[in-house]
């Protein structure tokens, strides 16, 4: 069903190994409850799983950061609604391409605590973008309409 291999020059370093997804499925959510990153590859005739703990000295502090870069951006034209999970700790796991992650909810890292907020994302474009004054002006007016309804 599985093998698992631990690197002689690595001590903190393990891969697992299988032809069930479930089972590989079952050591990455494992991991992730123990609060161990491991990071999933598939190939034509199994699957695996390796991690990566790193060793730190003593009261060494660990860079938590995600890199996203640019080539990895891109603007999608939308028009629908827009869902934000939103749960008790604020935080929800969640795994894509293998690769697990903990995200925070969109409302709560906004600050914004009140159910049925509506909170609206915007980016300032052309004329928007270079004219202070018209984009003031604009803002300005949307702020305005909204008293009055």
């Amino acid at each position: 069903m599985g093998d698992g291999h631990h690197y002689k020059d690595r001590p903190l370093r393990w891969q697992y190994v299988s032809k069930s997804p479930q089972l590989i499925d079952d050591i990455q959510e494992i991991l992730v409850r123990l609060g161990i990153a491991g990071g999933l590859q598939s190939y034509s005739n199994c699957a695996r799983i390796e991690t990566r703990t790193h060793k730190r000295k003593e009261g060494a502090k660990y860079k938590w950061y995600a890199m996203l870069l640019p080539k990895h951006r891109s603007v999608v034209d939308y028009e629908g609604m827009v869902y934000c999970v939103t749960v008790p700790t604020s935080a929800v796991l969640v795994r894509r391409n293998g690769k697990t992650a903990v995200s925070g909810n969109c409302m709560t890292m906004r600050g914004i605590k009140k159910p049925g907020s509506i909170v609206v994302t915007s980016a300032n474009r052309g004329l928007f973008r270079r004219n202070l004054a018209t984009r003031q002006e604009f803002l300005s007016l949307v702020h305005s309409s909204k008293g009055s309804e």
